[in-house]
């Protein structure tokens, strides 16, 4: 027998308009492969698009970021991921008049590190894997570390910088005073052999202006 041919990637196209939507939604045509995401800010859509954290993307000049949009992508439920993040990385931006790059700056962050004499967390044994969040509470099952760090950047005005060395998956909870502010979500690492060390050092954004 010959080896298979990979399908090929079905012909993308995206049409975005400002959304009178207060929510965000999406459906997919079970027929066409078309999907629409009605009412999604602008700041996620190029987030999830270049693969950043919504925390992380800025704005030069009057752009408004948490605008919302309707966004239909033609053909996008038979797409792979990829191909999709990839069209609207280029497309989103060019509807918009908008150009977009990635920038490295000094700034300050929160370095994410193993907490001194604490024991290291074991790699995790458990299937399936998730990582729920409630108010007060994180319970991860094999999760990795970027979970972890996708969810302190939400809660953390400064970029998170990953230095724990911690590759694999683990098990961990996570439990606070969900009044008591970020402080105490910090705080509550120490339960898992982590800490929060702040300083300044690098990290990546994603720019965003008009087209001059």
């Amino acid at each position: 027998m010959g080896e298979s041919t990979p399908s090929p990637e079905p012909e993308l196209r995206v049409l975005v308009r400002v959304s009178s939507a207060e929510q965000e939604h999406s459906a997919s045509h079970p027929t066409n492969g078309n999907v629409v995401v009605m009412g999604i800010p602008l700041r996620k859509t190029l987030a999830q698009a270049h693969e950043m954290h919504p925390r992380d993307v800025v704005a030069i000049g009057e752009i408004d970021l948490d605008e919302r949009y309707d966004v239909l992508l033609y053909g996008g439920a038979d797409a792979s991921r990829g191909a999709v993040r990839s069209h609207l990385a280029r497309e989103v931006p060019r509807a918009l008049g908008l150009t977009v790059r990635r920038e490295e700056r000094t700034v300050p962050i929160n370095r994410l590190r193993p907490l001194p004499s604490a024991p290291a967390l074991e790699p995790s044994e458990s299937r399936p894997s998730w990582f729920v969040v409630r108010p007060g509470r994180v319970e991860a099952r094999a999760a990795e570390i970027l979970e972890l760090e996708v969810f302190l950047r939400w809660q953390s005005p400064r970029p998170i910088v990953d230095e724990t060395g911690l590759d694999a998956r683990y098990d961990f909870v996570l439990e606070w005073d969900p009044s008591a502010g970020t402080g105490a979500v910090f705080l509550a690492l120490h339960d898992i052999g982590l800490s929060i060390v702040p300083g300044r050092g690098p990290a990546s954004f994603l720019v965003v202006e008009r087209v001059p």
